[in-house]
């Protein structure tokens, strides 16, 4: 019987790894001084599709405000191709890549796996100051745009991040119609998928989007958020009477399969689950009403779509409550728990 070709050592393999991370920090080096730009790379995933959204718009909008790269190879491979920026290249990345690539094909998951490695090496194998990562937990929040933070990053080549509440906001106000631009939905826009749209359209003078998000929300946040269906058919109602003498269409969406047989009178298209093809949907219509959530909130940024965030079953519907967002911290309400702000922590500066 032949022998089995040996395997390499677990010493081995870890010393292959961490080659392969000083290597890799090296090219990022040598591209930042080449370009003369900051290199920002997004190590860990965050979240689902609107949470990597967002995370990415954010690290994008302030890529395109402070002229620095960013490569975000934890851009979840299975999603990424269906938008445009993000989509292109070996990897998600901003600028975007201009190289002709295979389609379907990634690199992502091998580029994170070294850069989780490079990231557990940062703090004490890279020359000081330099290189540098910065791990975020649940909660814990950097201001990226704040003064401190762009001055330090000015003394940095290569920053790894890993974490999800790195916010831009001023970035994504100044940015926010390229960073739409970048992340446009390119797939589950077509004809079919847009159908239940395309019919209220027919009949209706406005067409209110309407998340109605049960089955996670009953956990997340000790049910904070969810609320039931009979809630979400008084608020329908509540939306009909905003606009007298209109017909008022609702595209109804959820994670859950529901009975509507409560809001039977009012004209609706009801679609569960499709994530894709729902997220498109909401982008084009005209309000949405939603509790706090990147899903929602995507599609309201994504389409400039005026959205009413849900944070109580007692609130009541107005004109006045929809309003545009421009980043996922305008979806809270004075109900969602604060963060913890790291932003001092991280530059060595007092927070004023």
């Amino acid at each position: 019987m032949p022998a089995q070709p040996s395997r390499p050592s677990p010493s081995v393999i870890r010393v292959l790894r961490r080659t392969a991370a000083m290597l890799f920090m090296m090219l990022l080096a040598a591209v930042a001084c080449v370009s003369r730009r900051r290199v920002l790379v997004m190590v860990n995933p965050a979240g689902n599709m609107g949470n990597q959204l967002f995370l990415h718009a954010n690290l994008a909008a302030f890529a395109l405000e402070h002229d620095a790269l960013l490569l975000n190879p934890s851009f979840d491979a299975r999603w990424r191709k269906f938008f445009a920026g993000p989509g292109k290249g070996p990897f998600a990345c901003c600028p975007p890549l201009r190289l002709p690539w295979p389609g379907g094909l990634s690199l992502g998951p091998l580029v994170q796996r070294i850069a989780r490695e490079a990231f557990s090496l940062v703090g004490t194998s890279a020359p000081p100051g330099r290189w540098c990562a910065i791990g975020l937990q649940e909660r814990e929040r950097i201001d990226l745009d704040r003064p401190e933070f762009v001055a330090w990053l000015e003394r940095r080549s290569v920053v790894l991040l890993s974490g999800w509440l790195f916010v831009a906001n001023e970035s994504m106000r100044r940015h926010a119609d390229e960073v739409r631009m970048q992340c446009r939905q390119v797939s589950g826009v077509d004809a079919a998928a847009l159908a239940p749209l395309t019919r209220l359209r027919e009949t209706s003078d406005v067409v209110v989007g309407v998340v109605i998000r049960h089955g996670d929300y009953r956990q997340w946040m000790g049910g904070r958020f969810f609320f039931e269906t009979s809630t979400y058919a008084r608020w329908i109602r509540e939306v009909r009477g905003l606009f007298p003498g209109q017909r008022v269409g609702f595209f109804i969406c959820s994670n859950d399969d529901l009975d509507l047989g409560e809001i039977a009178d009012a004209r609706y298209e009801f679609r569960s689950r499709h994530d894709l093809e729902n997220r498109a949907v909401l982008a084009r219509c005209d309000y949405l009403i939603s509790p706090t959530s990147t899903y929602a909130g995507w599609s309201a940024f994504a389409g400039d779509v005026p959205i009413q965030v849900l944070t109580s079953a007692d609130q009541t519907m107005s004109r006045a409550g929809f309003v545009k967002i421009t980043n996922h911290t305008d979806l809270r309400g004075d109900s969602f728990p604060d963060d913890v702000n790291l932003t001092a922590a991280v530059t060595g500066a007092g927070l004023p």
